[in-house]
């Protein structure tokens, strides 16, 4: 199953477990944004990929 797929309170649980990072959810989601946006083109404007990458990294 891809992380993408985990409703909210099962990711959440699994980021305070530690079973996978909050950088892990950020590079799935936005492999994710990459993937399905052009099809349905709902992501109207979206920050640096690095930014929210580094911003993830100090949250782990």
């Amino acid at each position: 199953m891809d992380i993408t797929d985990l409703p909210a309170h099962a990711l959440s649980s699994a980021i305070l477990k530690r079973q996978v990072s909050c950088r892990e959810v950020m590079r799935a989601t936005l492999a994710r944004i990459e993937s399905v946006n052009p099809v349905h083109n709902a992501i109207v404007s979206l920050r640096d990929g690095d930014v929210l990458l580094r911003e993830a990294d100090e949250r782990d």
